[in-house]
């Protein structure tokens, strides 16, 4: 016997069959007719949550609409705010990943007063500093590091002068470097 002669004798039985039969139909009867039911009442809802309330469309006083006015006009302006103190925030965050440290820098501020726009200079992030190793060398502790604009295993040593003087290196340790750029102080662990 073949599966379409299992599957057409099934079909027999259950349309036309006695006994447990007749059970196994009244139950796939409730279940559908259940189903439908659930359908319709799913639906109703639905519609029901979809349908505005008359009470939304109550006219609003003339003092609560100014209310909302001022409301709006003082998030407004923080927006704004927010927007102008974001601007360049974007070059920040990515001299903040390459470098992994001072994620938070100075920023941009715009003076409203003046009709041209007075600009705070940002500092020059930096250089780049992944220190490779450190040595030591006649009793003067040397760092081999690879610094940006300079090159790959560069020695550097305590007095050493970053790109164009702007900074100099302070120490040199076993497990760190320090050194100063433009008037702040950054450490570098040995690796990184």
């Amino acid at each position: 016997m073949g599966a379409r002669e299992v599957v057409g004798d099934f079909w027999n039985d259950l349309i036309h069959g006695e006994g447990g039969w007749k059970i196994l139909r009244a139950f796939i009867f409730l279940l559908l007719l259940g189903g439908s039911f659930y359908s319709v009442f799913v639906f109703h809802r639905m519609m029901v949550q979809m349908t505005p309330a008359a009470e939304a469309f109550l006219p609003r006083s003339e003092s609560s609409l100014d209310e909302d006015r001022a409301r709006l006009d003082r998030l407004t302006e923080q927006f704004r705010t927010a927007v102008e103190a974001r601007e360049g925030s974007s070059q920040l965050s990515r001299l903040a990943s390459v470098n992994g440290r001072k994620p938070y820098g100075p920023a941009i501020v715009r003076s409203k007063q003046s009709a041209a726009e007075a600009v705070v200079p940002i500092k020059t992030p930096p250089p780049l500093i992944v220190v490779t190793a450190v040595m030591e060398m006649a009793g003067e502790k040397i760092a081999v590091a690879d610094v940006e604009g300079l090159g790959e295993g560069v020695l550097i040593r305590p007095g050493f002068k970053l790109t164009g003087g702007k900074g100099r290196i302070l120490s040199v340790a076993a497990e760190k470097v320090v050194f100063a750029w433009e008037g702040d102080r950054y450490e570098i662990p040995v690796g990184f």
